[in-house]
């Protein structure tokens, strides 16, 4: 379900009863129409790429004649791909009630997640979840984490610090995530 559609999209409840809740938040932004759309890069090809190719086009006869700049082509086009593949399609935070929190993010071509990290924390090392602000530059923002403790000393896990949520999507999560624990 998405329980904030109206005003913040980007917020995916996905709910099995009894085994788990997971909040997903997808890499969105509002654009200055106020209309929500996937994140600018968040495409299969974008405008730098159709430059790339383009450009590498009119090089091509006189890459091919200097090894030199054939690697260094090889890179650039490497690297290029190596962005493409890296970029965040959602974060989530699942709450299994029994065993603990997961927290995921989620890598790769959108509609095609490549990579997958994940960090979980068993329920009996959690000690709170909070929502909290920092500053960042002349701005406040707010952040979830996770106060835990492991091995005697006192840890605190971000989640979703690659999205960044607006607080009203916070909000929802943390009196979601108090609810099932």
């Amino acid at each position: 379900s998405r329980p904030l559609a109206e005003a913040h999209p980007e917020l995916l409840v996905i709910e099995t009863p009894g085994l788990y809740r997971e909040y997903r938040v997808e890499n969105w932004h509002a654009s200055r129409s106020q209309r929500w759309r996937v994140a600018n890069g968040l495409s299969w090809i974008s405008m730098f790429d159709v430059c790339s190719v383009m450009f590498f086009g009119l090089l091509w006869p006189s890459v091919k004649r200097n090894p030199v700049l054939m690697i260094a082509t090889g890179v650039g086009l490497g690297l290029l791909v190596y962005l493409k593949l890296r970029q965040v399609l959602w974060e989530s935070v699942l709450v299994l009630p029994p065993y603990g929190i997961q927290l995921e993010t989620h890598r790769g071509l959108p509609s095609l997640p490549l990579f997958v990290s994940r960090r979980f924390i068993p329920l009996t090392e959690v000690q709170d979840v909070l929502i909290n602000e920092g500053l960042r530059r002349w701005d406040v923002r707010y952040y979830l984490a996770v106060l835990y403790s492991s091995r005697g000393q006192q840890c605190l896990e971000v989640a979703y610090e690659n999205t960044l949520p607006r607080f009203p999507v916070l909000l929802q999560i943390y009196h979601g995530i108090h609810e099932c624990l």
